[in-house]
Formats: structure tokens, sequence, C-alpha cells
């Protein structure tokens, strides 16, 4: 005597066993595919926090060289032209890596190559060569000098 299942068993069945092997997957899946989102920011989206108290000394003036500028923790301090000390974040706009270098009037992240303006912070490229503008612009930080040193306003 042989029983027989009135259901087909056909490869394209999905019985209870596949479809919780399934939902395994799937949420075990999830946060990795989370983890991995591009992390991006639309152009024109800028870090909206500041760190470090206003009144804090950030670096004397004399180790600024004009035209270019001293990469800090959270900022960036440059001097575009004599005597016109500014300051930037250090998190660039693409996906908040550090920004870690200042050369020929430049900034530059690392990671991907975004390219800043000294003057401005003005995105003169893209990272990984995309065009001007691609991403958001870098923030000013407000920065006063006293005495000879540049510090936070």
């Amino acid at each position: 005597m042989s029983v027989r299942s009135s259901r087909a068993a056909g490869p394209d069945r999905l019985n209870r066993r596949g479809l919780l092997r399934c939902a395994a997957l799937c949420g075990a899946a999830a946060p990795v595919l989370v983890a991995c989102g591009s992390g991006e920011d639309e152009p024109g989206e800028t870090p909206t926090e500041e760190s470090g108290p206003a009144g804090e000394a950030l670096v004397p003036t004399a180790d600024v060289p004009v035209g270019g500028g001293v990469v800090l923790d959270d900022v960036i301090v440059v001097q575009p032209t004599e005597g016109e000390l500014m300051a930037f974040t250090a998190v660039c706009t693409h996906q908040g890596a550090k920004v870690t270098t200042v050369e020929d009037g430049v900034m530059t992240c690392s990671l991907h190559g975004s390219q800043f303006a000294i003057e401005d912070g003005e995105n003169l490229r893209g990272p990984s060569g995309d065009p001007a503008g691609s991403v958001g612009d870098l923030p000013e930080v407000a920065v006063v000098v006293e005495g000879d040193e540049v510090v936070r306003a």
C-alpha cells in the first residue's frame, strides 16, 4: 500500500521548510544590506554638527601657510591670501570621511578624492573624478584671530 499526497511536489512549489529557510536568510541579510548603504549626501547637503567650544585655540597663525592650511581633528584652518584666515569642517560632504590634505589651494579627501577650494569650501571635484558640484561644499567654521592664535568664534 502506498501513500500519496494530494499536493504536487514540483521544484517550483514552496513548502513550509523552504519558506522558513528563505525567511531566515532574508532576516539575516537585512542588517548587512542596511550597513552597506551608500550613505551619500545629496549635493548641497552638509554635516550640521560642529564640535569644540567657542574660544578654543586651534592653531598659531604662523603655522598656517599662505595658499594652504593645517588639518586638525575636526577642522581645517586655511589662509587663502596673506592675513585672511578661515576654517572649514574636516568632514567630507560625500561620505563623512576626513579631508586630509591641503595643497596648492585645494583641500582633498583621501577616501574618494573629492576636492574643495580653500577660498570658500566650494566643491571643485567630486568623488572618484565626478564633476564639480557633485557633492556639497565644505561648511565654514566660524573662527577669529586673537593675538597670534586662530580660535573658534
